[in-house]
């Protein structure tokens, strides 16, 4: 996988889940709204200083926007998978996802 998809990713998971807008974390970081919109959208190969910049206003290691996450998906087959059929049985409905609060 492309290093700048991985930091894109990471970077912007870790803004929005500190509610930070560009601007807020342009501030904390001394790195441009700019600049880090290029690089969330995978635009630009920021440099090591750049990411040291922004991890340090967010507060966590520099290596956290460099790490490949897992994939959490999984292969359900349609035979795993119990139909919700109408109380008139015309149709059927099979749900492949499960009910997280993360989805």
């Amino acid at each position: 996988m492309n290093i700048n998809f991985i930091i894109a990713e990471n970077l912007k998971a870790l803004r929005t889940e500190r509610n930070l807008s560009l601007g807020q974390l342009a501030e904390l970081s001394d790195v441009s709204k700019v600049m880090i919109s290029q690089i969330e959208k995978g635009d630009t190969n920021p440099t090591i200083n750049t990411l040291w910049k922004i991890a340090n206003g967010l507060k966590v290691p520099y290596t956290s926007l460099l790490e490949q996450k897992e994939n959490d998906t999984c292969i359900i087959s349609k035979k795993d998978i119990e139909a919700q059929l109408t109380e008139e049985g015309h149709y059927r409905s099979y749900c492949y996802y499960t009910s997280t609060p993360y989805r």
